[in-house]
């Protein structure tokens, strides 16, 4: 069994809050049900975004602009299976 990284990390805890975007101030050192986010892991998401993994959306809050990503392509939603078939 191979060691969670942080690239892996990221990625659940974004989809655990989809669709929510996730700030980036919101990935740095912080506890999550999935495992510790560093100080490096706004870097690691900035990364994933680069290559394609994660969307990226900036906003301005007081003339401060923030990062948020989400997940590119989220698979659907399971939960509700077949209603119509």
């Amino acid at each position: 069994m191979r060691k969670t990284t942080t690239k892996d990390i990221i990625i659940k805890y974004i989809q655990s809050q989809h669709p929510r975007p996730v700030a980036g101030y919101e990935l740095v050192n912080q506890p999550t049900s999935y495992g510790w986010l560093g100080s490096s892991a706004d870097r690691k998401a900035r990364e994933l975004a680069t290559i394609g993994l994660l969307s990226r959306q900036y906003a301005t809050e007081d003339g401060v602009q923030y990062v948020y990503y989400t997940i590119t392509n989220p698979e659907p939603d399971k939960r509700q299976g077949r209603l119509f078939e």
